[in-house]
């Protein structure tokens, strides 16, 4: 580690120990090289757009931790806060198992200032099949959530787009509006009701932290977001959709059924919607995650000419 300027000349304890220190912006470059390559390169090309990226989407970096062998830089962290109590977590590659302890360390030393109070919960997603990542993580204190299936297809038109029904009953669709968060709330609780779809993840935030944080994802437009109420006045399903930030397309925020009308292909029937919505708009594909053990739901969209793109596996930590 270069000797900055008015700073103490390290101890030969402090060269000889490892040690866990913020990322001053001095040292920022550097911690960010690590973090996206694994080497300390202040020159490397990679940091550069990804500095321009945090600045567009107005991320938070202050929390890039980076662990000391010696005096050589380890590992690199990173823990970006979120909507909805929620934060993200990314750590360096891991290219031996014995950087595996190491990174644990430095992860559990990057988490311990979390207050439960700001942040109920911290994810960290890996790709399949980087099995060091994953130890390193879970040696930090995350635990296994799901493998995730990210799958897309194009949109398509249909004329006219196909109507919403239970039992031959026509149902009432609600367009997002505070006014009608309360309806909202009862949707999407009721539909959690023997969820397939990551499970874990129940109970683990206030239902309008979850709100905030679907609203988040993408461009929020309210004529995306909708529930269908039943005759009797009872949420049949609801599905949030929004137009992607990134990849030209629509994202599926979030489906979900009552399970009083479940199994009666209202699900297919809301797909083949998001799927017109996302060709009307000219938005391109139509994208979407999916837990592994979903069977239904990888049925159905598999059904619907889905592909899946990438796999990865999502990792979660609750602060206490």
């Amino acid at each position: 580690m270069a000797h900055r300027p008015g700073t103490p000349s390290p101890s030969p304890a402090d060269r000889s120990a490892l040690r866990f220190e913020l990322a001053d912006p001095e040292l920022r470059p550097e911690a960010l090289a690590m973090l996206l390559t694994g080497r300390r390169d202040a020159g490397e090309p990679a940091v550069r757009p990804f500095l321009a990226f945090a600045q567009e989407h107005d991320l938070d970096l202050d929390a890039l931790w980076v662990a000391w062998d010696a005096r050589r830089m380890a590992a690199a962290t990173l823990i970006i806060p979120g909507v909805g109590k929620t934060a993200m977590l990314f750590l360096s590659p891991v290219a031996s198992s014995g950087r595996v302890t190491v990174c644990g360390q430095l992860i559990a030393h990057a988490l311990a200032p979390l207050s439960p109070q700001e942040t109920c919960l911290v994810q960290s997603l890996i790709e399949q099949g980087q099995s060091l990542q994953q130890k390193a993580v879970e040696a930090g204190g995350f635990r296994l959530l799901a493998d995730l299936a990210y799958m897309h297809r194009s949109g398509r038109r249909l004329d006219p787009p196909p109507a919403v029904c239970l039992d031959d009953q026509p149902l009432t669709p609600v367009t997002w509006s505070e006014a009608d968060r309360p309806l909202f709330v009862q949707a999407i609780e009721t539909s959690y009701q023997d969820t397939q779809d990551c499970p874990g993840l129940l109970g683990l935030r206030d239902i309008h932290d979850i709100l905030a944080g679907h609203r988040a994802t993408g461009r929020f437009d309210p004529a995306d977001w909708r529930v269908w109420r039943a005759p009797d006045g009872r949420p049949a399903a609801v599905m949030l959709l929004a137009e992607s930030t990134g990849t030209p397309g629509v994202e599926l925020v979030y489906l979900g059924v009552s399970p009083h009308a479940r199994g009666k292909g209202l699900a297919k029937t809301l797909m083949r919607l998001a799927l017109d919505r996302t060709a009307r708009h000219g938005h391109g594909d139509l994208f979407l995650a999916v837990d592994d053990q979903n069977q239904p739901a990888l049925r159905l969209y598999r059904g619907l000419g889905f592909k899946t793109s990438t796999r990865k596996t999502a990792l979660i930590y609750t602060p206490v």
